[in-house]
Order: structure tokens, then C-alpha cells, then sequence
């Protein structure tokens, strides 16, 4: 990351604020299933959870349609990204920017890898035990130092993900990661392409994680989701969260879908034993049943989208086509420090890497908070004249 030192939107803590755009949660808030599943978690505060998370796993296969072999819950997607980092060992790693800082910082954990020497290196790229191994190439052994590497999505195409990031998928790569939809964009990768790109993948034997976490929000989770995919092609990993979609931020709960029983058992190594409370666990097993709330929270989403969409046009502040639950906005208006003089908290994007100054994400909120922010704009592009 650069510019700033705020990584990440929700800093109410060294901020006053009143209302905090900054975040992109459910606007519904959190089901009232769900509050009472956490208030009742009280009463287990006196046992160990389940270490193997099997109640929530069950659940999770229920509401995805996912083999529950092919599940791995974590405390929230960023331990999961950093999981994989360890136990995929990438050398070279392919991240499409702008887009969630937090996969750069799972990323820069695979400085840190040693190679012990050439024929554990080239087990652990193969994932194959030392003996077993042939005469085929292996990518860590020829990588001489782990490195990172960025496709700058173009601003003239509204930074949507095309056909350059494949030019990008060498046979030295272990590692890439895609969000879909993006963020802090909002835009979907297009179907196709996204096919191809696992197909490069499954060939160059290239790690896909794909990103879901706001899918949800799209109401089309069945149409774009890789969930389906996954026995076809085993390279790829989809990570889910419930933070976003079940308004949970402070529960701290997530999972992953990889139908490579190896590899997730690589990656789960590296997570704690008991790495998700039982508030964790009650909360994710009511939320599975929450359908007709997720179904009605896309309907308001796409509403209120519009609305501030619309509003934010007619101010002359351009805003980029959105699929979920916020907004990515350009303007000259200093915007994130006029709004925080009225206590009103957005995320400043100009520290995203292939950003600048003038870009903003807005959180897609309730009705009456969204006319108070677009109140506030208002207020403050009269000043400016």
C-alpha cells in the first residue's frame, strides 16, 4: 500500500463519527436469528468449541450446494488468504490492482519462505512427497527469490479485469488472486474470461483464489459463483465471508471451497486448532438459514444503489458501474476530509495501489442515511462554488 497509513475502511476508533460509509455491511444489519444464536453461545462459554467445525460445516454445505470434504471455515477470509499464502509457499504471486489491499499483505508473508533445498523445493511446488518426484520442472526451484507481481487494470476501461491479466499467468507462476466482484470497483469479472483464466490456470498448474465475498450482493451468486466448477478444476479456491453479507464484522467468520482435499489440508495446517470461538460457530449456523434475507437485502441493495448513484450523477461526481453493495466514485472535492468535518466517515481509496488522489468508495446504506450523506454533498459542492 501507499500514500496513507489507513489500510482499511471502519476506523471509528480514532475518528468521530456519526455515520460511517466506510464499511460495506449488509444495510439490514445483522438477522435478529443471528443476534439471538450469539446471545445463546453464552451459555457454551464453558466448553472448547468443536475443533472440527463440524455443525457449521454441515450447514455451509447446505446453503452452497458444496461438498462439506470441500469446506474449510476460518476466523474471516483475511486468515484464510494468509493460510493459503503458507501453505501454497508461492514464489511468484499475480494480484490485479487496483483491488483489496489484503491480498498484497497475505502475499508479502511468502518473503519470509526459506528453501531448505532443491528437492524439498521442488516437493513442495509438486506437492508430492521428495521420493516420489520425476523429471518434471518445478517452479520454486526456478524462481530464485518470491516475488509479487501487479496487472494494472486500465482506468480507460473502467479498471475492468480483461484479457491482459492471462499474458501475466506464466509457467513460473504458483499464485494468483482475482475478487469477483472486485473491491473496491464493484464490477464482476466476465464470465468467459473468468473460465479461460482457470483453464490458463489448471494447465500452468497456477493457485486461482477467487474472491466472493460480495457476491452475494449481486443476486446472481448462482450465475457467476465458481462454487460449481470446483471438481473440474481443482486449482481453484473461492473464499466466502459472512462479515459482509450477514453484517458480522465483529464475529469474525469465513470459509473456503477447494475440492483438492491436499491442498486444503496444506492450507489448514497453518490455521489454529480452535480458531473459531462458539460465537463464531452458533452465529454461522443461523445465518445459513437466513435465504429470504439475503433475498430481500439484494432488492434493497440494487434500490438504494440506484438512488445514490443517481443523486451523485446529477452532482457531477462520476461514479463506476457497481454490482454490490457500494460505490467507487471520482471527484476533485476533497471529499473524504469535507465529509469528516460533518463526522461522516467514506474510504479514501487514494492509497490503493494503481489509484490516486480524487477516488472514493461509498457503502450502499439505509434509505435515510443514504439522504443524509447525499445531503452533505450537496452542502459541501455549494461551497466549493
Amino acid at each position: 500500500m501507499k500514500g496513507t497509513n489507513m489500510q482499511h475502511g471502519g476506523d471509528i476508533y480514532r475518528n468521530k463519527i456519526k455515520l460511517d460509509f466506510s464499511v460495506n455491511i449488509n444495510p439490514y444489519g445483522m438477522p435478529d436469528s443471528v443476534r439471538l444464536a450469539l446471545l445463546r453461545a453464552i451459555g457454551d462459554c464453558d466448553k472448547y468449541p468443536d475443533i472440527q467445525s463440524m455443525d457449521l460445516i454441515n450447514s455451509i454445505s447446505e446453503l452452497t450446494g458444496v461438498d462439506g470434504r470441500f469446506i474449510l471455515p476460518g476466523n474471516g477470509a483475511s486468515e484464510l488468504f494468509a493460510a493459503i499464502v503458507h501453505g501454497i509457499q508461492p514464489r511468484r504471486i499475480v494480484i490485479p490492482v487496483p483491488s483489496f489491499y489484503g491480498y498484497e499483505k497475505a502475499a508479502a508473508m511468502a518473503e519470509s519462505f526459506k528453501i531448505i533445498n532443491k528437492e524439498t523445493a521442488i516437493a513442495a511446488a509438486l506437492e508430492e512427497p521428495v521420493e516420489t518426484l520425476g523429471k518434471r520442472p518445478a517452479k520454486a526451484a526456478m524462481m530464485a527469490e518470491p516475488e509479487v507481481v501487479f496487472y494494472e487494470m486500465k482506468e480507460t476501461a473502467a479498471f475492468k479485469l480483461d484479457e491482459g491479466i492471462r499474458e501475466y499467468l506464466t509457467e513460473e507462476t504458483d499464485l494468483l488472486f482475482l475478487a469477483n466482484p472486485n473491491n473496491p470497483l464493484g464490477n464482476l469479472v466476465e464470465g468467459g474470461l473468468l473460465e479461460q483464466i482457470a483453464k490458463d490456470c489448471k494447465e500452468k498448474r497456477i493457485c486461482l483464489v477467487i474472491d466472493e465475498c460480495f457476491l452475494d450482493f449481486t443476486g446472481e451468486e448462482e450465475k457467476y459463483s465458481f462454487k460449481r466448477k470446483l471438481r473440474e478444476y481443482p486449482e481453484v479456491i473461492v473464499v466466502k465471508a459472512f462479515t459482509k453479507i450477514f453484517a458480522i464484522p465483529g464475529v469474525r467468520l469465513g470459509f473456503l471451497l477447494c475440492s483438492d482435499e491436499n491442498r486444503k489440508g496444506k492450507i489448514q495446517k497453518h490455521l489454529p486448532e480452535w480458531n473459531l470461538s462458539v460465537f463464531a460457530q452458533a452465529a454461522g449456523r443461523a445465518a445459513c438459514q437466513e435465504i429470504a434475507y439475503m433475498k430481500q437485502t439484494v432488492k434493497f441493495v440494487q434500490e438504494e444503489r440506484d438512488y445514490l448513484s443517481e443523486e451523485l450523477r446529477k452532482m457531477g461526481i462520476e461514479v463506476y458501474p457497481s454490482q454490490t453493495d457500494y460505490l467507487f466514485i471520482r471527484t476533485e472535492i476533497p471529499l473524504y476530509e469535507k465529509l469528516l468535518e460533518k463526522e461522516i466517515l467514506i474510504r479514501d481509496c487514494s492509497n490503493f495501489r494503481g489509484l490516486g488522489r480524487g477516488y472514493y468508495r461509498i457503502a450502499v446504506k439505509t434509505h435515510e442515511e443514504n439522504k443524509q450523506l447525499i445531503n452533505a454533498v450537496k452542502e459541501i459542492k455549494k461551497l466549493e462554488h
